[in-house]
């Protein structure tokens, strides 16, 4: 995983997607990664003071805008038919070229207190979440629903801001070939034992595929079903 940060980082600089501090960023955390030397066992940390930075690109309603993706992921492959995530932190944030908060979301692995999950799907898209620098003021007066989302790493977060908001550069990211590689790679981590999941649901008659991917349940047996 660690080349495939290094990969990424390259990528994204060398189409003008990404910002040049990019690479030193990634590759940090890459070089962390590497030493670690386990294949099926890992974690790696993108701080927000030291994120993927995108480059400045304009927004029709905020003008110049500058997002930058953080993420926290802790990764542990088993047996146990789960996204193999001990730990999911993943954030977006969008500033302006003011450097005013815009918007910020976040795809998480379900918290847990006390053997308590947080009410939601144990894997999920949310609004809002804490900005860097800890001013709790600006963020969301509302940050429910926890969407019910399959898990994403940095790769598969990056092609998303990628072909969002930079749409010719990432027409162009995928014609190489490597880049495509990159994003196979993530989506078979990401993927694979959540569209397993989705499957099997179809043939769940007393449930709901929402109910049975819901934290307490999916979970268990860390805390018994209600």
């Amino acid at each position: 995983m660690g080349k495939a940060l290094q990969h990424m980082g390259h990528l994204l600089v060398e189409v003008g997607i990404a910002a040049p501090e990019t690479s030193a960023n990634v590759n940090e955390a890459a070089t962390a990664l590497m030493q670690q030397g386990n294949k099926t066992a890992w974690t790696y940390q993108l701080d927000l003071a030291r994120p993927i930075i995108f480059a400045p690109t304009q927004h029709p309603k905020h003008g110049i805008i500058h997002p930058r993706i953080g993420a926290h992921i802790s990764v542990k492959e088993g047996k146990d038919a789960h996204p193999p995530f001990e730990v999911l932190k993943l954030s977006l944030e969008i500033t302006n070229n003011a450097g005013e908060r815009i918007q910020r979301w976040h795809i998480d692995r379900a918290n847990i207190a006390s053997q308590q999950y947080q009410e939601g799907p144990l894997y999920h898209l949310q609004i809002g979440g804490h900005w860097r620098g800890g001013d709790r003021s600006v963020e969301a007066d509302i940050e429910e629903p926890r969407w019910c989302h399959p898990p994403l790493d940095v790769v598969l977060l990056a092609e998303v801001v990628a072909a969002n908001f930079y749409p010719k550069e990432w027409r162009v990211l995928h014609a190489k070939g490597t880049w495509c590689s990159l994003v196979q790679g993530s989506q078979k981590l990401c993927f694979t034992d959540y569209v397993k999941k989705m499957s099997n649901l179809m043939n769940v008659g007393q449930s709901t595929a929402l109910r049975e991917m819901w934290a307490e349940t999916w979970a268990a047996p860390v805390q018994n079903k209600k």
